[in-house]
């Protein structure tokens, strides 16, 4: 029987006040629910892009010549158009076709 080996939970942080992205060192739990004042806590999606760069909630991505945004809904990572159109699953698509641009919050309207 294999051990189960969970996956690491990882986030980044987008500071509101300062406007930068972050890597904290904490963040607070309660009830179950991850949260930190001041900041918008963007998950790790477990996937990457084709060069091995991480993808994280928000993050921008190239896939033939349109830009998307990956974003978590209901049961799942999906990714959509800039404008919002198009929602599919994230795991449909081949990590070797996509490109990661940057984030939703430090491109600032990307598209």
């Amino acid at each position: 029987m294999n051990t189960y080996t969970p996956r690491p939970l990882k986030i980044k942080a987008w500071n509101t006040a300062t406007r930068l992205m972050m890597r904290l060192d904490h963040v607070d739990c309660v009830k179950g629910e991850l949260k930190k004042e001041g900041y918008i806590l963007l998950p790790f999606t477990g996937c990457y892009d084709g060069r091995g760069d991480e993808l994280y909630d928000q993050d921008v991505f190239l896939l033939q010549h349109q830009k998307y945004k990956v974003y978590w809904k209901d049961y799942g990572w999906f990714y959509c158009t800039i404008q919002g159109e198009e929602s599919k699953p994230l795991a449909e698509v081949s990590p070797a076709l996509i490109v990661r641009l940057g984030n939703w919050f430090e491109m600032e309207g990307a598209g």
